[in-house]
């Protein structure tokens, strides 16, 4: 004979799965300068254009930094432009030749530390200067030999 139970049935524990921890990166201090010249003419650049000429040389780099810092600047304006010249170094920072969109001109777009830039620039702008100098590693973009514009990249673990 079978014994029929028609109470509650154990329910089978369903053990989660741990979850993965994953590095999430962010763009911080972000200062851009649009005339660092005061009104020194043909140095005023747009926000989507600086944006778009540092968009084109981090897309060179494939890791998930820098796609963290392309997804920032695509929500600023930034369109991938066409670049040659690329070149890369942990000590130096990033350098290409971005050729702007509208035109048949073409602009050398430096990204890097401090140090390293001002030797390839005029003086930087106040406002950069005041980002450098309340931040820890931050990489400064000059273009044509001009600092436009300063950020820093974070990292934490979700």
């Amino acid at each position: 004979m079978r014994f029929l139970w028609f109470g509650k049935k154990k329910s089978k524990r369903v053990e989660e799965a741990p979850r993965e921890l994953v590095q999430v990166f962010n763009v911080d201090n972000f200062v851009l300068v649009t005339h660092p010249l005061g009104n020194t003419v043909g140095t005023a650049l747009s926000t989507e254009l600086v944006c778009s000429c540092i968009f084109s040389v981090i897309m060179n780099e494939d890791s998930v930094a820098s796609k963290a810092v392309q997804d920032f600047l695509q929500e600023r304006g930034g369109v991938p432009l066409s670049s040659s010249e690329y070149t890369h170094s942990s000590s130096q920072g990033y350098a290409a030749r971005v050729k702007h969109q509208d035109s048949d001109k073409s602009s050398a777009v430096l990204i890097g530390p401090p140090a390293v830039i001002s030797k390839a620039t005029v003086p930087f702008h106040q406002e950069i200067t005041d980002t450098i100098e309340a931040s820890g590693e931050i990489f400064i973009v000059a273009i044509d030999g001009i600092a436009y514009s300063a950020f820093t990249i974070s990292s934490e673990i979700k």
